[in-house]
């Protein structure tokens, strides 16, 4: 596993790709980690704070905040988490429990279920989306279960 580009606590902006001149939804919070293009990582991701990944990452994803897959990301993996944000690739069933975002460059494969889903033309999207009404009280499993603590 490579993680010579994995990243603290740099703003979204300044990881942004901004093809449309717009920051992504994820902006508000400080990126707590990243995985940069070139990089390849295998496992299990669950964090707390905005993650951003452009490079490649196969597993399960499981996190409280924003996931942001940038131009360059390939994610094969479940993911769970409050919102996301994709510019890139996934490959895999999505549970958000507030905003999936598909942006112009987006390519998803899997099933989305979330309170909302906005597709950008040219987004593509093979899979069933199912839209729950929003819940306040809902959030994505607690990583305490997830860990087995």
């Amino acid at each position: 596993m490579a993680l010579s580009t994995f990243a603290r606590g740099r703003e979204d902006q300044d990881l942004e790709n901004k093809p449309e001149g717009k920051p992504a939804s994820a902006q508000a919070s400080a990126v707590q980690a990243f995985i940069g293009e070139g990089c390849t990582f295998e496992g299990k991701l669950h964090f707390t704070r905005t993650v951003r990944i452009d490079g490649h990452f196969q597993g399960e994803i499981r996190g409280e905040e924003t996931l942001v897959v940038g131009n360059a990301g390939k994610i094969e993996a479940s993911v769970a988490c409050c919102k996301l944000d994709v510019w890139g690739h996934v490959k895999g069933d999505i549970d958000v429990t507030e905003q999936v975002v598909l942006h112009r460059t987006a390519r998803v494969e899997g099933d989305i279920e979330a309170a909302s889903l906005v597709i950008d033309d040219g987004a593509w999207l093979q899979g069933r989306v199912s839209v729950r009404e929003k819940s306040a009280g809902r959030s994505p499993t607690p990583l305490k279960a997830i860990a087995g603590g």
